[in-house]
């Protein structure tokens, strides 16, 4: 049987470690997630001092709603509404990430609420510009072979026209 895991630390880790070398001013992990924290090797609470310890903040955010919901087909066809036994929630620990980060934590029912959320938190923070990592300066290399190729044409047709007498 399959298992199904939410592993909430897990999930920080990789967001941790990306955001340790930035120099950002601000360093910001959105969490979403539907669920409560099962199964991985790093717990939530672990994640969250590591990346309070390095600055950052983690707004975890809450989707979904309890009751009947509805439960997609392992290739993603929504087939019926059920209440799973399954979908335990923990806003506490949610809560608990938020508080230790600086983060805040939010909860959304539906699509248009967890866009807003969202567009909140990313208007909050400034954004940082990227430039290209890899910075190329081109070089022309053509004009020596041009002219060598000018060349041998001009000298074709001398030698053709002007200096060799064709016979027939």
């Amino acid at each position: 049987e399959h298992s199904i895991e939410t592993a909430i630390g897990n999930a920080m880790g990789p967001g941790v470690l990306g955001l340790m070398d930035s120099n950002s001013q601000s360093r910001v992990i959105l969490l979403i997630t539907d669920g409560d924290e099962r199964g991985g090797n790093i717990s939530a609470v672990d994640a969250a001092r590591d990346a309070a310890a390095e600055g950052i903040q983690v707004y975890p955010i809450l989707v979904g709603r309890p009751g009947q919901v509805l439960i997609p087909e392992q290739y993603g066809s929504v087939v019926r509404y059920q209440t799973s036994d399954n979908s335990n929630v923990n806003p506490e620990l949610l809560q608990d990430v938020a508080r230790i980060t600086g983060g805040e934590f939010f909860r959304a029912s539906d699509r248009e609420e967890l866009e807003t959320t969202l567009d909140g938190i990313i208007d909050d923070y400034e954004k940082d510009k990227f430039e290209d990592l890899i910075h190329i300066e081109r070089e022309d290399v053509y004009d020596p072979f041009a002219w060598a190729g000018f060349l041998l044409l001009g000298l074709d047709l001398l030698f053709r026209y002007a200096l060799v007498r064709r016979f027939p």
